[in-house]
């Protein structure tokens, strides 16, 4: 009986704190947005805010950030046991399964510490690149050394926010084209790098 009484009273001190916590409401503001001939009404335009810098918007975020620290506070514990597992289940220096393509290995890596990929590739030896592709095609020490084309975690420094979208090779695998996004709002930047 005593630990249906601690429940209950953990349960009502739970409804308690959540009943004095108020969430944010977010205002309407409605803004007409014509396209085509067609006008609708959208009335949290207000909210994008591609610079960052709208003193409304991030008051608004940080009111939603301290209402979301405040719901989740008794779960602080449990939040970091299982962050902690996570990490601890994930390999951080790893390799992808490299993938053959008009003369060379491409592959992308990971090292311990860094937060992005290594982009590389090898040039195939002289046997495996004089026959067709096959199941038994493996990546080894007679193969080229490695070629790093592009190192994200270089790429990223002195950014706060860094995301590489699309990446491919020219035919003669002597230019490198990708996508670059600084800001977070999906919107890339196209960079050619000379390999």
């Amino acid at each position: 009986a005593s630990a249906q009484s601690s429940a209950e009273n953990d349960q009502q001190i739970e409804s308690t704190r959540m009943a004095v916590l108020e969430a944010p409401i977010c205002e309407a503001r409605p803004h007409s947005l014509t396209t085509h001939g067609d006008t609708r009404i959208d009335d949290y335009y207000w909210l994008r805010d591609d610079d960052r810098k709208n003193k409304d918007v991030i008051a608004h975020l940080n009111a939603e950030n301290d209402y979301t620290k405040h719901v989740l506070a008794d779960t602080e514990a449990l939040q970091e046991a299982l962050y902690k597992e996570m990490r601890g289940r994930i390999q951080e220096a790893d390799q992808s399964t490299p993938q053959r393509y008009h003369g060379y290995w491409y592959y992308t890596r990971t090292e311990e510490g860094a937060q992005y990929s290594v982009r590389c590739r090898r040039a195939l030896s002289p046997t495996i690149q004089a026959s067709p592709p096959s199941e038994s095609d493996a990546m080894d020490a007679s193969d080229a050394p490695e070629e790093i084309i592009l190192d994200e975690n270089e790429e990223a420094k002195g950014h706060d926010f860094f995301m590489v979208g699309g990446f491919k090779v020219s035919p003669d695998h002597k230019l490198l084209a990708y996508g670059v996004d600084l800001k977070g709002n999906e919107s890339y930047e196209l960079r050619v790098k000379d390999l």
